[in-house]
């Protein structure tokens, strides 16, 4: 670290020198005569703070890093445009006669291909990045045409400029846009949330390429002199080059998957290129402005391939999440998803019924038949129970041989009429090469009068009964009862008042906040986010309502209102702290990616103020798919906690692989810490695995000294719990953050 500082003061120290020298430039700007060369100014500040920009950035490349290769790129090709100037200096400005490239623009072009392999390399390993670079061509070809045609539309005939100069100039226009648009685009993609450094880079570029652009015109009127004010425009992209250096890139995130709709301006410039086609003036400079066309059309019919085959890559991968590969039959995530998706008018007024279906001995015939018939068996299952499918139904595989249907509800009375039908559908045995094959199946059944359902609760309760059903024999059908006593009016009753609130903006929940500390000095390393619901004056606790929450369906509101209002508090309250929410197992999917993102957006804060806490359930039900949520989170910038680590049957194997910054001790193991010594043992061993594996480990629920003296000893650094701070309502969160700096 300290010879990092060094290297940023040294090259800082020679940023002021580079922008001294350029303000003495644009000083002899102000008082001299245009077209006026002063030797020692146009010659040597000028030249001198390129040069000094190429430093900075060779020195940033000796610090090493991924991006090494990129700043020494782009430190040579600001060497090459010096150069270019000395050039022109000495021997370029005195020379009669002017060859069609001369060695100074010769140099001052070799600036491009260097400049656009520098800035592809220091955009990392982003994928798709090829995208990027062909949606800056193809951009920077449909400017390039518009400025050509305005360009010989409003030239003069009287203008002594020859073409041939006016081609070198549109090449440097060319490079710039390039450069431009490259920065510009990959900015886009990542929905504008890049480093300083590279909006600086981005501000460069965009420099060039107006200065550039003005200095074409110019030219085409005659009217470019040495020594004005656009001189200072160049002078301007590559201090700020030299800044970017100085302040580094962070690496970029995975971009979004651009969709079609991202061919605008290929469109734009495709129609661009066509009108330049039938334009037809002579010469090099018409010569210069066709090609560019034919360039860009040639790159527009390239990209538009490339935006063909993502547009149907995201499709395949969207139908493969949400379809079962064996019978094309939509899967769990498309049952659950169901009430989201886009066109879908799930809505019966007069309720709906979920039945859950599980073949009875199907391992059975899967051993005397062979996997391939037994396969083929669901296949034919799966279209003869298609074959029940009402108006709005929906059929769906969930897992091996287990079905479930999502039928409305004709009349609420008759909720075992669709269950009574799939029974009767599997009466008739199948035939399989020839053998009579007969099924029965177990099926359970759960029924809600809300018109729009909510799919998880009325799954998970038509799956207990249809495990219920098996239990007592094959071919059974079950209701979902669960317990009948007055408690279950009341819960209905509380299911009806949160909906109700959420509908009145969710102003009725109350976020509280308790700080996660180091154990042996206070620092703070987080707040946790706690909910809680204010009813009649009084605060419910957690415990009594997001038991309801679930089952209503409502966790999704509720989570994203969390996310939303957690960040935007510890954003506007704390700057530079950061905040823990705690996410549904359930609710680990890509829908969390685009909430984050969202909540963070809105808030104009960064990645690291987030802090999502999973627990282990969400692992065990999809590991694959949890994992990739968890990790596109960590690319992103958010940390990730696993919560109650050792309540649940998360192996350690599967730890090893996890994609999380820190494990939280569960409170069932601190408060038995300190007279347990079975679970001492095991509290070490979390530790010390944690430790292992460069975890950040937290004891939670601490709630005496003996707890915290425990967990001291065995090596645990943070702690949360009562001993040290009761959850807090947003009013006392500043006062508490002003006197707690974060880490």
């Amino acid at each position: 670290m300290p010879r990092e500082t060094g290297s940023r003061h040294i090259m800082l120290a020679i940023l002021a020198i580079a922008i001294l020298l350029a303000l003495v430039f644009a000083g002899s700007v102000a008082w001299r005569a245009p077209g006026d060369y002063l030797p020692w100014i146009d010659g040597g500040a000028y030249t001198g703070v390129i040069l000094l920009a190429a430093l900075i950035s060779i020195l940033r490349a000796l610090r090493g890093g991924p991006q090494t290769v990129g700043w020494a790129l782009l430190a040579a090709s600001m060497i090459l445009y010096a150069f270019g100037e000395v050039w022109w200096a000495v021997v370029g400005r005195l020379r009669e006669e002017t060859a069609w490239l001369p060695p100074e623009d010769a140099l001052w072009l070799a600036f491009y291909p260097l400049a656009i392999l520098a800035l592809w390399l220091l955009m990392g390993k982003v994928p798709r990045r090829d995208r990027n670079l062909l949606d800056a061509l193809v951009f920077s070809g449909g400017l390039l045409v518009i400025l050509a045609i305005l360009i010989q539309w409003w030239r003069p005939a009287s203008a002594a400029a020859g073409e041939d100069g006016l081609v070198v100039a549109g090449l440097y226009v060319t490079g710039d846009l390039v450069l431009m648009a490259l920065a510009l685009l990959l900015a886009y993609v990542q929905r504008w949330r890049v480093s300083p450094g590279w909006w600086l880079i981005a501000l460069g570029f965009l420099t060039f390429a107006l200065s550039d652009s003005l200095y074409w015109v110019l030219s085409a009127y005659d009217a470019y002199v040495e020594g004005t004010w656009l001189d200072i425009g160049w002078l301007v992209s590559v201090l700020a080059l030299a800044g970017a250096a100085i302040l580094g890139l962070e690496t970029m995130p995975p971009p979004q998957i651009q969709s079609l709709r991202g061919m605008l301006p290929a469109s734009l410039a495709v129609m661009v290129s066509g009108l330049a086609l039938g334009w037809g003036p002579e010469g090099s400079f018409g010569d210069f402005a066709r090609f560019t066309a034919i360039a860009t059309l040639a790159l527009s019919l390239f990209r538009l391939n490339y935006a063909i085959r993502d547009a149907a890559e995201a499709n395949e991968q969207r139908r493969r999440a949400f379809t079962d590969d064996l019978t094309g039959l939509p899967n769990r995530h498309a049952l659950h998803a169901l009430p989201e998706l886009p066109g879908k008018a799930l809505a019966s007024p007069t309720g709906w019924c979920l039945v859950a279906l599980g073949l009875d001995r199907f391992a059975d015939i899967n051993a005397s038949l062979g996997h391939e018939r037994g396969d083929r068996l669901l296949t034919l299952t799966a279209e003869r129970l298609g074959g029940c499918l009402g108006p709005g139904n929906v059929l769906a595989r969930l897992e091996g041989d287990e079905f479930a249907m999502l039928m409305r509800l004709a009349d609420p009375s008759q909720t075992f009429a669709g269950a009574e039908r799939l029974r009767a559908a599997l009466e008739q045995p199948f035939e399989i090469d020839g053998v009579p094959v007969a099924l029965t199946a177990c099926m359970g059944v759960s029924a809600t009068l809300d018109p729009v359902p909510a799919i998880g609760p009325l799954l998970k309760e038509a799956d207990l009964a249809m495990h219920h059903a098996k239990r007592e024999g094959p071919g059974l059908i079950r209701a979902y009862s669960g317990q009948e006593a007055p408690s279950s009016v009341q819960r209905l009753r509380m299911r009806a008042r949160l909906r109700a609130d959420f509908q009145d903006g969710g102003a009725a929940f109350e976020l509280h906040y308790q700080p996660i500390v180091r154990i042996d000095d206070s620092t703070l390393l987080a707040m946790e986010a706690l909910v809680r619901w204010r009813q009649d004056g009084t605060l419910v606790p957690p415990g009594q309502f997001l038991g309801e929450i679930e089952h209503a369906g409502l966790m999704v509101p509720l989570t994203a209102l969390v996310l939303h209002r957690a960040v935007a508090a510890i954003h506007r309250l704390g700057q530079g702290h950061a905040v823990t929410v705690n996410v549904s197992p359930d609710l680990v999917t890509p829908w969390l990616l685009d909430q984050v993102r969202d909540a963070l957006d809105r808030a104009g804060a960064p990645a690291h103020s987030l802090i999502v806490e999973v627990t282990e359930d969400a692992l065990i039900r999809n590991p694959d798919t949890a994992n990739e949520v968890l990790r596109a989170l960590r690319v992103q910038g958010v940390r990730v906690l696993l919560d109650d680590f050792g309540a649940g049957w998360c192996g350690l194997s599967a730890v090893r692989d996890l994609a999380v910054d820190g494990l939280k001790i569960d409170r069932a193991f601190v408060a038995r810490i300190h007279r347990d010594v079975p679970t001492r043992a095991i509290t070490g061993s979390i530790v010390q695995l944690g430790r292992d594996l460069g975890l950040t480990v937290i004891g939670e629920g601490v709630e005496d000294a003996g707890e915290r003296a425990e967990l001291e000893a065995l090596g645990v650094e943070w702690v949360q719990g009562f001993a040290y701070s009761k959850p807090m309502p947003e009013t006392a969160l500043v006062d508490y953050l002003s006197q707690h700096p974060p880490i």
